[in-house]
């Protein structure tokens, strides 16, 4: 089983808070256009590029740190972490199940799809955390 890492969820949910709505798209882990790539790794996001959440959380200085970042490879951009690439690096990242990770962050997980907010799926991340620690940690 594997340990859930909270404080990495905790921490997108507030970043996500901040992320303007025009820049947010669930429909892909970033739409590529007008971004700066460097031997397959997304470096920025330039003005008009539009990522999901995952997207996002790549551009956490804290997470960059940690080795979790967007890979290019010629065709898609695609979460990476030690090794694992696309849903497995989300998962071993957060430390989440396949279903938590696409509950949490996957466009049909949602009923508005491309109309998702950022702040929405920071609200189910914020109310997972929460449901976690209730459940796991003791507090009933």
């Amino acid at each position: 089983m594997k340990k859930l890492k909270l404080r990495r969820l905790s921490l997108l949910a507030w970043y996500l808070r901040s992320v303007p709505r025009q820049y947010f798209r669930l429909m892909s882990w970033v739409y590529r256009n007008g971004s700066n790539f460097d031997n397959g790794l997304l470096k920025n996001i330039e003005c008009g590029a539009t990522a999901c959440a995952i997207g996002w959380a790549a551009h956490i200085p804290e997470f960059r740190k940690l080795g979790f970042e967007l890979f290019y490879n010629g065709g898609a951009v695609v979460p990476s972490y030690k090794g694992t690439r696309n849903w497995e690096a989300v998962q071993n990242f957060f430390g989440l199940t396949s279903s938590e990770a696409l509950h949490l962050f996957s466009m049909y997980s949602y009923p508005k799809e491309n109309g998702t907010l950022p702040f929405e799926v920071a609200n189910r991340i914020d109310k997972f955390v929460a449901d976690y620690t209730f459940v796991n940690l003791g507090n009933y």
